[in-house]
């Protein structure tokens, strides 16, 4: 038991898994497993603190606190650190305490980092990315404070599946050796963070229909790691963040590329979260790390570069979602108002428009107005209709050539200049 004198929390800490494991499964759902190896690490973050005990200062320093994780997915902490009574159980000082000096203060602050190592369930290797928690009298419950639940994103396990027999319902020739599947570690390990069912099923041929339905996407999650390959041709095979989709003239490759697809066609999306949202929209294009990300039912808009009409100027609230015909080549590009545009067109850095037909070309060039036209880095237009240089010369290098302009009764004459600098004009 924890020294009365101290303010001490209880830690609540047991690791565990979402995943799907073979044909075996007779309902056709994944398993929910423990971890049964691997090795827990949870270090202050505090690099040296003093703790005043009945009048007397004791300081303590930045001391890492090990666990080795045992059947059940429970951890038996090293022996300085456990309780006397059951070495599962792991008390901590409370960091935001008014007994600490310096103590962590502020709302929400973290107190300790949380790693994890060589993990494993039933033989397979887990990874559960590092993080910050905060263990502190504000979020115990009988103190007690659970620091799984404050990991945020799922983490992927990633498996081998066992051989399996081949799918009558889909590809004939589909084979489940050496395919990998990917399920997600849940805070609570009764509600897998992941549906994988509809890709197990495909494997084993175990549908009524080749096609599947896709997993749900947990409303956070981390960019870094892979979630379930699903569509209605799946792949033999598929190595690291990689996902390939593919239905109704639809190809998204790459994490969570069109993952909320529904019934629209015609769409390419290429890069993590590209078209992440598209739903019924038709004939879109998006390449590139969240490449037309917030596009739901916008149609034949064209997007290549990162974050390409998901947040122009770094703003998501100025991603594409409902608008047409546009096209945008560069990072952060697209347009910049909340108001969707129809037949822009973005070239360059954080190039934008702010009305329907407006054209912008050059790093943060803006077409701000209805037919305007931007040219050359920072670049603004001022009115509707208008070609803005900015602050530059427009050159004419052949002396046939000139500035051609229309009369008010529609005849076309074109600027000249002699030598001397006179001018002049010709019907052109």
């Amino acid at each position: 038991m924890p020294d009365p004198e101290f303010e001490m929390l209880e830690v609540a800490l047991r690791v565990g898994a979402t995943m799907g494991d073979g044909p075996e499964d007779a309902d056709r759902s994944p398993d929910r497993v423990y971890c049964d190896e691997g090795t827990v690490t949870l270090t202050p973050l505090l690099s040296q603190f003093s703790v005043l005990n009945e009048g007397v200062t004791e300081t303590f320093g930045k001391t890492a606190i090990e666990g080795q994780i045992s059947t059940g997915g429970r951890v038996r902490w090293a022996h300085e650190f456990n309780d006397d009574v059951n070495p599962k159980t792991l008390w901590v000082q409370d960091l935001t305490s008014a007994q600490i000096t310096p103590r962590i203060d502020g709302e929400g602050a973290a107190t300790h980092s949380l790693r994890f190592s060589r993990l494993k369930a039933r033989g397979i290797p887990v990874t559960i990315g590092a993080g910050n928690v905060r263990i502190a009298a504000d979020r115990a419950v009988a103190g007690r404070v659970d620091v799984m639940a404050q990991l945020g994103a799922p983490a992927p396990v990633i498996m081998q599946l066992k051989e399996g027999p081949k799918g009558d319902k889909g590809d004939p020739g589909a084979d489940a050796t050496n395919t990998t599947i990917r399920a997600t570690v849940s805070d609570d390990i009764n509600t897998p963070g992941s549906d994988i069912e509809g890709a197990l099923s495909a494997i084993y041929g175990q549908l009524s229909s080749p096609a599947f339905t896709s997993p749900r996407l947990p409303a956070t999650f981390d960019p870094a790691t892979p979630e379930v390959v699903t569509g209605t041709s799946l792949p033999a095979l598929t190595a690291g963040n990689l996902e390939l989709r593919g239905n109704e003239n639809n190809v998204g490759a790459g994490f969570a590329a069109q993952r909320a697809l529904t019934t629209g066609t015609n769409n390419v999306g290429a890069g993590f979260a590209a078209q992440l949202v598209l739903t019924t929209g038709t004939s879109n294009v998006g390449v590139g790390s969240t490449a037309q990300y917030s596009l739901t039912t916008g149609s034949d808009n064209v997007g290549i570069g990162r974050s390409v009409q998901q947040s122009p100027l770094g703003n998501t609230a100025f991603g594409t979602t409902t608008g047409t015909n546009q096209t945008s080549i560069g990072s952060s590009t697209g347009q910049n108002t909340a108001t969707q545009l129809n037949d822009i067109t973005t070239i360059g850095y954080r190039a934008t428009a702010g009305a329907n037909a407006a054209t912008a070309l050059g790093t943060l060039s803006r077409a701000d107005h209805a037919g305007s036209v931007a040219l050359g880095s920072s670049t603004q237009t001022t009115a509707p209709n208008q070609v803005m240089a900015g602050p530059r010369d427009v050159e004419i290098t052949d002396t046939t050539k000139g500035v051609v302009i229309k009369s008010p009764d529609g005849t076309r004459y074109r600027i000249k200049v002699a030598n001397g600098g006179a001018l002049s004009t010709s019907p052109a």
